[in-house]
């Protein structure tokens, strides 16, 4: 939708059509009491709040917080608190395996376009709890998931709290994510919508000649 908007502001008069990025079925596993959060260590993608809030929370019954992602910002997994884990940058296949573990993904990012780490949760049947900057909030409604203020690390403490205390709820979002991705990301819708804008411009492009 921004990319839409950022071409309609240009001024050009040409249709546009949004096709969503396609993510792939998640692999099989067992979920656990994981929590996984995917992307650069950095500021910018919240970690700071996120292991802020962690910090603050009176969860036992074995959670862990996976922070996943090149250590852009160092410092801000220098001192590790109880129950968390920063093995920095993972093959793709290895995070979707821990997302597939996982039973909450979690991004507070304070600035986004549209993380592809997302919609790899939705498909993940993880629960998720994202910030409403950039294009997360056409993906996460109060239906598919939490929205929780950028920087605001009481906020992002007590979603964690809810989702690890309630499972009913979280197993609402989970579906109801996967449902999103099942019906707009997933291979089998993304493809044909990409095979028939092709067939379009190749009927065009043979009709002009």
């Amino acid at each position: 939708a921004e990319s839409a908007d950022a071409i309609a502001g240009l001024g050009v008069a040409v249709p546009v059509l949004v096709i969503p990025n396609a993510v792939g079925a998640a692999p099989a596993a067992v979920k656990r009491n994981l929590v996984v959060f995917g992307g650069a260590v950095t500021r910018r993608k919240g970690v700071d709040v996120l292991l802020s809030a962690w910090d603050s929370l009176k969860i036992s019954d074995g959670w862990e917080l996976v922070v996943a992602g090149p250590h852009t910002e160092r410092e801000l997994v220098s001192n590790l608190g109880a129950g968390v884990s920063a093995p920095g940058t993972l093959a793709r296949e290895d995070l979707r395996r821990l997302l597939a573990e996982a039973r909450i993904a979690v991004r507070p990012s304070l600035d986004e376009a549209m993380p592809l780490f997302i919609l790899e949760a939705l498909a993940s049947d993880a629960a998720v709890i994202a910030t409403p900057v950039g294009g997360i909030p056409s993906v996460i409604q109060s239906s598919t998931g939490m929205l929780v203020a950028p920087d605001d690390e009481l906020a992002l403490s007590s979603a964690l709290t809810t989702l690890m205390r309630d499972g009913h709820r979280r197993e609402l979002l989970a579906r109801a994510g996967r449902a999103e991705w099942q019906s707009t990301y997933s291979p089998e819708v993304v493809v044909p919508q990409l095979e028939n804008l092709w067939l379009l411009a190749i009927d065009r492009a043979v009709s002009e000649t």
